[in-house]
């Protein structure tokens, strides 16, 4: 790399790792009640941790293509820097739409485990829209990576050929867009129709969960790919480990109430 242009300070990259950052409290949080507070791994777990792993699988790539220059003027890479920049922006890319649409299967999954006395017809309704999602984002990823002869040349101009499938790719944008677009109203609104029959939670609790799990409907508001993958995690994380939390402020009670009575007592603490 003998161009020292990096995209390292662009607001991509470090708006991005700042959410990676909270993403991995949140999934810790998320292991440790799982584990530890009501000891049970669903298979909603198991969909959250793959989804982490291809969202840092993203990551990874963006961070090397950075390195690369990914994120900046093309004018101010030499050709090797910029073709490599392009490559890992692709496959980053590739990554998180599979991020994506896992993501929106894990919370299906962790709604469907709430919901599990529901009528069958609403609950295949909700796998419908995780699993048609999650495909129409696989499409979508296949397609963008297909659309040059040779392949190559989508991230390498220089390379003879064409690329017919660019209005394809398109194309398809314009079905992807609306559908993701419907399946976040969908999961943003049915969650609220189960929360208010879960007896466990009091009323701001599940007035809480809901605004939460509303912010999904956000994510076709965002431009960056990234940014996008890790709403959909966080939202989809954060109405599990609402009793981690719980744990952690009676914990945190209980101590600051034992040092408070040390004190009062004239003990050392």
């Amino acid at each position: 790399m003998s161009d020292p242009q990096t995209g390292f300070d662009q607001p991509f990259f470090i708006v991005t790792w700042v959410e990676t950052g909270l993403a991995l409290v949140l999934l810790s949080a998320r292991c440790f009640t799982s584990w530890k507070i009501v000891q049970y791994t669903g298979p909603d777990l198991i969909l959250t941790i793959i989804t982490f792993t291809f969202g840092i699988a993203s990551m990874v790539m963006a961070t090397v293509g950075a390195a690369y220059g990914l994120g900046t003027p093309s004018a101010t890479l030499t050709n090797n820097n910029d073709k490599d920049a392009l490559l890992f922006g692709w496959i980053n890319q590739f990554l998180a739409l599979i991020a994506i649409g896992l993501g929106k299967v894990a919370l299906v999954a962790f709604i469907d485990h709430l919901q599990k006395h529901e009528a069958k017809a609403k609950r295949a309704f909700l796998w419908f829209i995780a699993g048609s999602n999650f495909i129409v984002n696989m499409t979508a990823a296949i397609l963008v990576f297909v659309q040059c002869s040779p392949a190559k040349k989508l991230w390498d101009e220089r390379i003879p050929g064409r690329c017919p499938g660019r209005k394809r790719v398109q194309t398809f944008g314009y079905i992807q867009g609306p559908y993701s677009a419907f399946c976040d109203f969908a999961l943003a609104v049915y969650p609220v129709l189960i929360f208010r029959k879960v007896q466990a939670f009091s009323l701001p609790t599940k007035i809480g969960l809901s605004v939460l799990m509303g912010l999904g409907t956000l994510a076709e508001l965002i431009l960056w790919n990234q940014t996008e993958m890790w709403v959909v995690f966080i939202v989809s994380c954060m109405p599990p480990t609402t009793a981690f939390f719980r744990f952690a402020y009676r914990e945190s009670a209980s101590r600051v109430s034992s040092i408070l009575h040390r004190i009062r007592s004239g003990d050392e603490v």
